[in-house]
């Protein structure tokens, strides 16, 4: 091979090196970028999983701790500045959306106990409808046991929830193509968390993915009827959220 040849490739190789040092930078101030508009724990905070527990409260009951726990999964949403930067109808569209879904990871990350026959036989609803309940109630246990078992950790729970609230196939948004480019950012966020994390093995970030259609398979219907009808009575949540939202957007 000729030495300018050789000159050449070198100066390629050093070219195409620099190229994916400015690559891998750019990467990593977009990861930090979008970490903080979405309020997010960092990607190197790796603090060992604390699984807190509702007996903190015993003197409540399961429909008590459902409504905090609700309480609490829509207050985390409304912490998000790249939530509150949407318009006020996106962020009412969405929260309906994933309201049941957002309950349920939150009530995994607290570790809410399940008791499907008591949840079922208290339940505000037909007696025809008990079997779909049990089904429901079923799923419920089932997914929050499933997540306890994988024990996700903070980040990952922020990122799963951040992924079920921005949803672009919703109807009726007004910026779709900014909330897609939300839920993308939280997949590379999530990946790049999972791919950090030495007690991780491979297929982490894999698992945790696949914990969201059983996460979305509890009903909101299911969910209204087992635990949120004995506080609230026949107001449904989608119309609690609205005057919530209401309230909030007025203060």
């Amino acid at each position: 091979m000729k030495e300018d040849e050789v000159s050449s490739s070198e100066e390629s190789n050093s070219s195409s090196r620099l190229k994916d040092e400015a690559n891998a930078h750019t990467h990593k101030e977009i990861l930090s970028q979008t970490t903080k508009s979405l309020d997010l724990p960092p990607l190197h905070d790796r603090k060992p999983l604390h699984v807190p527990c509702l007996s903190l409260f015993p003197a409540e009951n399961i429909y008590e701790s459902a409504a905090k726990l609700l309480f609490l999964a829509i207050k985390w949403a409304r912490t998000i500045p790249s939530f509150l930067q949407l318009s006020y109808r996106d962020q009412s569209i969405l929260l309906e959306e994933s309201w049941s879904e957002l309950f349920v990871l939150t009530a995994a990350q607290w570790a809410l106990s399940v008791d499907e026959a008591l949840l079922v036989s208290n339940a505000m609803a037909p007696t025809a409808r008990h079997s779909v309940l049990e089904e429901d109630a079923r799923k419920l246990r089932e997914i929050i046991s499933r997540l306890t078992l994988l024990r996700v950790d903070h980040t990952e729970h922020a990122c799963l929830k951040a992924l079920v609230l921005f949803k672009a196939e919703c109807r009726g948004l007004c910026e779709p193509a900014h909330v897609e480019l939300l839920q993308d950012q939280t997949h590379v966020m999530l990946h790049e968390y999972c791919s950090q994390s030495k007690s991780s093995h491979k297929g982490r970030f894999g698992k945790l993915l696949l914990t969201l259609p059983a996460v979305q398979a509890v009903s909101r219907q299911g969910l209204e009827e087992l635990l949120f009808r004995q506080t609230v009575g026949d107001v449904t949540i989608d119309r609690l959220l609205g005057d919530l939202a209401k309230v909030t957007n007025n203060n």
